[in-house]
């Protein structure tokens, strides 16, 4: 069939895309391994004491950390074993192999580091993620120094200026970023005014066409049809035009919306970062004080002024473990605010979300309406006009 004035007009429409966020997904035809209603995971990455059923936590991640940091360098889980169900025990049973027994040059470090996440204990693994961090930055100073390292833990320019207390974060706190040179909504009334014209260009075809026929004689009843079906299109143009300005100033409101979440998401996820990062600090200060108290504590061989002078350092030790855990407590309760603050902003945001891309889908729906039925009555119209050609 040939091409309709409607047809032409749709093939140059402005075509956006949008990509939303499709929560979360899972793969179906994934190889997992399940125990009961709530154990799930692939065997040789399922930290000892999840397999156990004992208490998870985010030393069971860095156990999963260490097993995937293995297998990107080395091409090989951390145990030998044949089949699921004897890979499943190996870390329950079987101490890992070194990397350093696979791969050649292997940083005594690393090595040592790994062996350390892949510890049956989860007290044996490092404290928490920030240590793990620091100690991989370490080991690419010392054998990168030629590279630009990134900057070491706490000299992050402009951390000063970034709220890290509970009080409410300024919304306004993080830096504006660079913003398109046209919004969303310049955009859209843009698209919509060339769409608008291009309708426009072909009512105006249907009527001249119209007087065309009149001249050759056409029936006054359906040249007259045909005038109310143009001055129909032309009506629904125009309101099409008000509408798909009202879609490009929503959708501006919803990006805007976006944006601001993100901005605030930053900020706030930054401040807590960076508490947490001081509190993992403080935790390994912490260890370290512990394990130099149990070293004093655990040498009766030592000499009675040794063990005089040990009694003065276990109790400067036992003053700064009682610092350690009042900073410790300061940190988690500031911390457990932001998130608070966090959770609370995240339940506003999603509500006014919500209502947004409501509204936003509605008047969609609402400009697709126009447009199939400008389209119905362009068609309708220039049909009649053409078969009045034919005769």
């Amino acid at each position: 069939d040939a091409p309709t004035p409607a047809d032409d007009v749709m093939k140059q429409a402005p075509v956006s895309v949008k990509l939303t966020d499709f929560g979360i997904a899972k793969i179906l035809d994934a190889p997992a391994l399940t125990f009961s209603e709530q154990m799930f995971g692939t065997p040789g990455y399922i930290a000892p004491e999840y397999i156990e059923g004992a208490k998870a936590d985010g030393r069971s991640d860095l156990f999963s950390l260490g097993v995937l940091m293995y297998e990107s360098m080395s091409g090989s889980l951390p145990w030998d074993a044949k089949g699921q169900a004897e890979l499943l025990l190996r870390p329950l049973t079987a101490a890992p192999i070194p990397l350093s027994q696979r791969l050649a040059d292997v940083p005594p470090e690393i090595d040592a580091l790994l062996l350390q996440l892949l510890a049956k204990r989860p007290e044996d693994r490092p404290p928490d993620a920030f240590v793990v961090h620091d100690m991989l930055l370490d080991v690419l100073r010392r054998y990168a120094p030629s590279r630009s390292a990134p900057p070491p833990p706490g000299s992050v320019t402009g951390r000063d200026e970034i709220p890290t207390t509970v009080a409410e974060v300024p919304e306004g706190a993080v830096a504006e970023q660079e913003r398109p040179p046209v919004s969303t909504a310049e955009l859209g009334r843009t698209q919509t005014s060339e769409l608008a014209s291009r309708w426009g260009s072909a009512i105006s075809d249907v009527e001249a066409s119209l007087t065309k026929a009149r001249r050759k004689g056409m029936a006054e009843a359906t040249a007259a049809h045909i005038e109310e079906l143009a001055v129909h299109a032309r009506s629904l143009t125009a309101k099409l035009e008000r509408a798909s300005a009202s879609v490009a100033e929503i959708q501006g409101r919803v990006d805007r919306l976006e944006a601001h979440a993100r901005d605030f998401r930053k900020n706030l996820g930054f401040a807590i970062d960076e508490l947490g990062r001081d509190r993992s600090r403080e935790r390994s200060h912490w260890v370290a004080l512990r394990n130099r108290r149990d070293e004093i504590e655990g040498d009766p061989a030592a000499a009675a002024s040794q063990r005089e002078a040990g009694v003065w350092e276990i109790a400067a030790l036992s003053a700064e473990e009682e610092r350690v855990k009042t900073v410790e407590a300061d940190l988690t309760f500031q911390i457990v605010q932001l998130q608070l603050q966090l959770e609370a902003k995240n339940e506003r945001f999603d509500k006014e979300y919500a209502a947004a891309t409501g509204e936003l889908e509605g008047a969609i729906s609402a400009v697709r309406a126009m447009t199939s039925e400008i389209v119905r009555t362009i068609d309708e119209a220039a049909a009649l006009v053409a078969s009045r050609k034919k005769r």
